[in-house]
């Protein structure tokens, strides 16, 4: 009766069905505790009772269940600690108790229970230490025990089990180092996981002898030193997660493993993010697997140009080399990765102008291109990405005007972040296009001109800053109506007149209107009313506010709540 709706609670009566074999009531709505009477079951071989709402202890009584071969419980809300009477279930293979809140340790006891195939405890908050005693089940298969709260080191015994398909520790809190001599350990191993522990040490370069490895993942640990394992044996590896470690040597030939790789024709994510990795990417690259979706290399000390056969990568769908000392142009032959979704070329020293190419990958969904010293215009082509929720190019040497068709990418809804760049010319109009755009940064431009009363179409916007260009004007009249604003930085250009009172109105957490040609009275309600949200400095024709801010009282004359503005533009 496996998935089929069912609901309600476990009724004791089955515990009668005295012939029952098997009970697969997995993936329903079923509530409540699991019956004592299931212990009179003693034909009783499988029993799945997972992806359920059971709550209560695992009864003790299904000790009496001796035929037992099959205990699948998992992704339940049980309490308590694994039964010491389960001690007796000496036929049973498979006990999967994935996904409780069971805690007391892993018992010792497991160990005697040699007919073990299967131990997968993942996502329980046992604590406690991985138990000697497991390496006494010579025919398991499968250890998962993963998010389970365990400390201490992984006990020498375990390296016995010959056996081993899938091994997780991941998610606890285990240090020590792994043996020389892993692979050997674990000649039939597919999935190895020890990631987001404290171990260190280096990577055994016997890795390469588990050939059979498809899942690697050993990320957020505090592994070093160089990575000298030979993966080319590895015909079926497919994921490969080193993220977050200190690997890295320095040595000239660092990057060398990666050669190995191009043989590893299955290979779909490469992870080598936030760690110490020092050279050249080396031309193999373009070798790598044409099945190849995730490539990390973030965070490290790579240098030199990426090649040009990085564009052989035709199924990548995301690209990060950001923080790293890239240089020279980005590759054109980019243009031919249609499948990508994510590229992440930020914080490196990049130069030369961005490829029109880029305009063809009509699936991305971000850009980031900030921090570099990338030149020219920006490409019109960029106008065709019709998915795209994220343009940064900030912190760069980019020229000319921002194209109008950049406006037209109606998708932009995160961040589109020009700042730090010679942009000249205006806001275009067509930037009320951008309805869904919630953070506008053109700051530390040479833009100029008032700022389009279009901008008050992007209704979600939530942040604009203008500082440090050359607009002029009154501040706009939409900015009335933009109830989701929320930062504001118009400081450092020609704006004039003074401050509007519907400013107070909103729920405004930062306005910058310094070093501007503001004139009169200053609000002193809502934001107005916070001296370390607002910043006015060197706006001399100022008066009024609050007295944190320390500016000149105003004349008699003038009005309570500020002078005229023309038109619309004052909200009494």
């Amino acid at each position: 009766l496996r998935s089929k709706a069912l609901s309600g609670l476990l009724s004791p009566q089955i515990g009668n069905l005295s012939f029952l074999r098997e009970i697969n009531l997995m993936n329903n709505t079923i509530q409540g505790e699991i019956p004592l009477e299931f212990g009179r079951l003693r034909r009783l071989e499988t029993l799945l009772l997972s992806d359920n709402s059971l709550v209560g202890k695992i009864p003790a009584n299904l000790s009496y269940c001796s035929r037992l071969t099959v205990l699948v419980l998992g992704n339940n809300k049980l309490v308590g600690s694994i039964p010491f009477e389960f001690v007796s279930l000496y036929k049973l293979k498979q006990l999967a108790l994935p996904m409780n809140n069971l805690t007391g340790g892993i018992p010792p006891f497991l160990g005697n229970l040699t007919s073990l195939e299967v131990v997968s405890l993942a996502g329980n908050p046992f604590g406690g230490n991985i138990p000697d005693s497991l390496g006494q089940l010579k025919e398991l298969k499968t250890l998962g025990i993963g998010g389970n709260n365990l400390s201490g080191s992984i006990p020498p015994s375990i390296y016995n089990l010959s056996f081993l398909v899938i091994f997780s520790v991941s998610e606890n809190q285990m240090h020590g180092s792994l043996p020389p001599s892993l692979g050997l350990y674990f000649p039939n191993l597919k999935l190895f996981q020890t990631n987001e522990n404290f171990f260190s040490g280096s990577i055994p370069i016997s890795l390469s002898n588990a050939s059979k490895l498809e899942y690697v993942e050993i990320a957020s640990n505090s592994f070093f030193g160089k990575l000298s394992v030979n993966f080319g044996g590895m015909k079926n590896l497919s994921y490969l997660i080193l993220e977050y470690n200190n690997l890295g040597s320095g040595e000239s030939d660092e990057m060398g493993f990666m050669n190995s790789l191009a043989n590893c024709s299955k290979l779909q994510v490469l992870s080598l993010g936030g760690n110490q990795f020092r050279g050249a990417l080396p031309h193999s690259i373009a070798n790598l697997s044409s099945q190849l979706q995730i490539l990390v290399l973030g965070t490290n000390q790579l240098y030199g140009s990426i090649p040009s056969g990085i564009g052989n990568l035709v199924n990548l769908y995301s690209l990060q080399t950001e923080e790293n000392q890239f240089t020279g142009s980005i590759p054109k032959e980019m243009g031919k990765l249609l499948n990508l979704q994510g590229l992440d070329f930020g914080g490196n020293h990049f130069s030369g102008e961005i490829p029109s190419t880029l305009g063809n990958l009509s699936s991305l969904y971000e850009i980031f291109l900030g921090d570099n010293n990338l030149s020219g215009v920006i490409p019109s082509s960029l106008g065709n990405l019709e998915r795209l929720a994220i343009l940064e190019m900030f912190a760069n040497e980019l020229s000319g005007t921002i194209p109008g068709d950049i406006f037209n990418i109606s998708s932009l809804s995160v961040s589109l972040d020009l700042a730090e760049n010679h942009f000249v010319g205006s806001i275009p109009p067509r930037i009320g296009n951008l309805k869904a755009l919630r953070c506008f940064d053109v700051s530390n431009n040479d833009l100029s001109g008032e700022i389009p009363s279009e901008l008050g179409l992007c209704s979600s916007l939530e942040e604009i800053y203008l500082a440090e260009n050359f607009f002029n004007g009154f501040i706009p009249s939409f900015f009335r109506t933009s109830r989701g604003i929320r930062k504001v930085d118009l400081s450092r250009n020609n704006f004039f007149g003074q401050i509007p009172i519907f400013l107070e109105a909103l729920s405004l957490e930062y306005l910058n209107l310094s070093f501007n040609d503001f004139e009169g009275r200053l609000p002193t309600r809502g934001i107005f009313a916070n001296a370390s949200a607002i910043s006015v400095g060197g706006c001399n024709r100022l008066c009024g506010g609050i007295h944190e801010l320390q500016l000149p009282k105003c004349p008699e004359h003038e009005s309570s709540r500020g002078g005229d503005l023309p038109g619309s533009l004052q909200d009494y």
